[in-house]
Order: C-alpha cells, then structure tokens, then sequence
C-alpha cells in the first residue's frame, strides 16, 4: 500500500473575528490528469493524505462531500482516519463509484475521544488520511 500526499491543494478559512477556529478544506481530483491539475486515479491499493494536521490543533469534526461520482460501480470510500486509527474519523462506507449519490456526505466524530471534548487534540503533527477499497477512483471528493 503507497501513500499518495494529496495536501498541496489543501485550503484553510478562518471561521471567526478571533481567527483562532479555522475551516481546513481539500478538493481531492482524481477526474483530472496530472496535466490538468488534478491527482490521476487513486488506487485502491493506496493511502491518500487529504489534510495536514499540526501539534496543539484540536480538530472538532471531518466530512467528505462526493463531488463527481467515480466511474467504477464498485468503488466505496471504507475510510477516513489519521495515525492513531485508519477509521477514527469516518467508518462507514461510502459509495463513491457509478451507483453512488452525488453530493452525498459522510461525517462522524473521532473515534478516540470522549462526548465531552466532542473532537481530537493532536499532540504531534499528523494527517486526515482517506482509503478505498474493491475499485479505483477517478471521481472528485472534498475533505473538510
């Protein structure tokens, strides 16, 4: 399994007047060649990395919003989760081949956390990490 860095197109928003809560966001194209600005196919044998983290961010929520639909029926997004667990952020699968739904969103807390901080502490660098499985994409999704 290669891991594919994919954060250079990688994008934050301060979210208040403080600008001390930012939105981070990631277009991860896998439609477009390299050539034309895009990643090429991500393959179900490898990792994506789709968001840089940094020590001391306390990250609330991650979500994935299916963009262009791939063009394999058999391609499901299995996971999304950094270093401490491929699935802490998302578990559930998500079709993101011919048979999936466009503009579908799948989002979920971390996994190693309690309800009370409702989000995760990094206490070293990391990153939002994403994996498919069965097919290959050549869809678009955005990481936020």
């Amino acid at each position: 399994m290669a891991l594919q860095d994919y954060t250079v197109g990688a994008a934050s928003i301060p979210m208040d007047g403080s600008r001390r809560h930012f939105l981070l966001r990631n277009l991860v194209d896998c439609y477009n060649s390299v050539a034309n600005g895009g990643w090429g196919t991500l393959l179900s044998t490898d990792t994506a990395r789709v968001i840089e983290l940094k020590e001391g961010w306390f990250v609330k929520k991650v979500w994935v919003r299916l963009v262009k639909i791939g063009t394999v029926g058999a391609t499901v997004l299995t996971q999304v989760g950094d270093t401490i667990g491929g699935d802490a952020w998302i578990a559930t699968d998500m079709n993101i081949g011919t048979t999936g739904t466009l503009n579908q969103v799948k989002a979920n807390l971390h996994t190693d956390t309690n309800g009370a901080t409702e989000g995760y502490l990094y206490l070293a660098d990391d990153y939002i990490l994403m994996a498919i499985s069965t097919a290959n994409f050549d869809g678009k999704s955005t990481i936020v």
